[in-house]
């Protein structure tokens, strides 16, 4: 059975923070073969000093795993 993911999208406190974009999925919502994988980027482009934290949030057609939240953290600062 194909695994397929409804969105890919970053969430929390800090997420304005990090951008996702398709990498090798081709878009955020796709449709995995049975062992397949594809890769998506993730960008950290903060807007102040310190640290920002999020969450890369995986919505799947899984009834035993529907939601994964992998967490994202950097931080900031100002050069000079």
């Amino acid at each position: 059975m194909c695994l397929a993911v409804s969105s890919i999208a970053v969430a929390g406190t800090d997420a304005g923070q990090f951008s996702v974009t398709p990498g090798s999925c081709g878009s955020l919502t796709p449709t995995l073969a049975p062992s397949g994988s594809c890769t998506v980027n993730v960008a950290f482009s903060p807007t102040a000093d310190g640290a920002r934290s999020a969450a890369l949030r995986i919505t799947l057609n899984s009834a035993s795993h529907p939601v994964l939240d992998l967490p994202l953290r950097g931080t900031g600062f100002r050069y000079g």
